[in-house]
């Protein structure tokens, strides 16, 4: 029997790893068996969800983009009794471990946090393959940070300036010249013109 799959997505700073961080609490409260998996590419925290918003962190399993199948983390565990996998940056997963989401859904329910989309304003790849397969899709909502309208964008600015095109996978803290905002559709389009 499959269990739902949920995509829980905002703009950068609008939450989404503290949400994961509340919501694995809750279950872990209530007696609840929680996993939380991690994709390797997104370096920033090492082997933890961390929030920018709160300073407690959680311990994840990274999977790096090789694994195919995230249901084979379970493989040698054919009793293990999950109420809840949680999954932080699911943007940076492939398309194919998207894919084994479906099979990983027979385990435990599912939830998926992340950015629909990168600084070029484009859907992630596996983000696409995302929504095809999800039953429920919830927006995590923050503000722009120039105008206070609902922030829909991730504006990478380079220098200063507004940057739309390139390496759709660019991880935040890579490079000391660059800096994400979230901004509405407005501000994504027309800072710096």
């Amino acid at each position: 029997m499959y269990n739902k799959i949920y995509f829980k997505y905002g703009t950068m700073f609008s939450g989404k790893s503290l949400n994961l961080i509340s919501t694995a609490k809750t279950y872990k409260f209530n007696g609840n068996n929680v996993f939380i998996i991690k994709a390797k590419q997104d370096s920033r925290d090492s082997g933890v969800i961390k929030s920018r918003m709160s300073n407690e962190e959680l311990k994840c399993y990274i999977v790096d983009k090789d694994m195919d199948d995230l249901s084979l983390i379970f493989k040698d565990k054919p009793n293990l009794d999950l109420d809840i996998i949680l999954i932080d940056e699911v943007q940076f997963l492939t398309v194919k471990q998207i894919e084994s989401l479906v099979k990983l859904s027979e385990i435990a329910p599912i939830i998926c946090y992340g950015l629909k989309s990168s600084y070029t304003g484009d859907l992630f790849p596996s983000i696409a393959k995302l929504l095809s397969i999800t039953e429920d899709i919830q927006e995590i909502k923050t503000t722009c940070r120039y105008c206070n309208k609902k922030a829909t964008h991730n504006l990478l600015l380079r220098n200063g300036k507004p940057v739309h095109n390139g390496d759709m996978v660019n991880v935040e803290g890579s490079n000391v010249n660059e800096e994400y905002q979230q901004v509405c559709r407005y501000h994504f389009y027309n800072l710096g013109k």
